[in-house]
């Protein structure tokens, strides 16, 4: 790799890093081809992306930006998980993926200028995902006009009991 493609290797980092929600790291070195295709295309499915790269390019993409803080996780073969959109459906997609093939072991991510242990990834992956958190905030807002109109009925319907059984009488 010559140095413009390093050069563009870093600039591609540093767009990725100012505009991501979450970033993961994890150690790649026992994932076998169909696994990591497997990866990416569940990673892609939560508008994700992963990327392997040197780690001294991910350092330098890092530096300056809210994920700075990663750079001491990036040892060894590591790869990047990121997102833009939601980070709990990307942890849980990860550490899920982590559960299923032993292969891949998590070191940690970001979120802003926080670091994100192992635990608290687990623990941001066990959250409802952002499709459930609105199916609940729907439920919620719902369930008073439901009952609502069940009481504004409710007379109506009694009404319509009286009459119905005085023209029977």
């Amino acid at each position: 790799m010559n140095r413009k493609q390093k050069q563009l290797v870093i600039e591609s980092l540093k767009a990725a890093f100012s505009s991501a929600a979450i970033a993961i790291v994890a150690q790649n070195s026992g994932l076998n081809a169909g696994q990591t295709s497997s990866l990416r295309k569940k990673v892609r499915g939560v508008q994700g992306t992963t990327l392997v790269t040197k780690n001294t390019l991910a350092k330098l993409g890092a530096k300056g930006s809210h994920y700075e803080s990663l750079t001491s996780l990036l040892k060894g073969p590591t790869m990047l998980i990121y997102t833009d959109s939601d980070p709990v459906g990307l942890a849980k997609t990860v550490v899920d993926f982590a559960k299923e093939n032993q292969s891949l072991e998590l070191k940690g991510g970001a979120m802003s200028e926080k670091v994100l242990d192992i635990n608290t990834l687990k623990a941001l992956a066990a959250l409802p995902s952002l499709d459930q958190l609105r199916g609940k905030i729907i439920g919620v807002i719902q369930a008073p006009a439901t009952k609502i109109a069940a009481v504004a009925v409710a007379p109506a319907r009694n009404i319509i009991g009286v009459l119905k059984a005085y023209s029977e009488k």
